[in-house]
């Protein structure tokens, strides 16, 4: 998520920051979730209050109360061959 190369000013550009939203929003239902980034800090925190509220809000929130039912069906496969 994040993409390894990123604009010059990815912490004050809104476009970004849209961007940056959606590539979690997107993340948030594949089973690898996790940031990358070269050369450059990729802790949420560095992109303001407003875009780690958004990212936090509409995507890392739902895919952990979403757990619950992504380990059944993992069991179920498991388990049954369920698929």
């Amino acid at each position: 998520i994040g993409g390894f190369f990123r604009p010059a000013n990815q912490y004050a550009d809104p476009a970004y920051a849209l961007l940056l939203t959606r590539w979690f929003q997107f993340g948030a239902f594949t089973p690898v979730f996790r940031v990358h980034g070269a050369d450059t800090n990729t802790e949420l925190w560095h992109f303001g209050d407003a875009t780690t509220s958004d990212i936090l809000e509409s995507a890392i929130h739902p895919r952990y109360r979403l757990l619950p039912y992504t380990y059944s069906g993992f069991r179920r496969v498991e388990a049954e061959g369920w698929s």
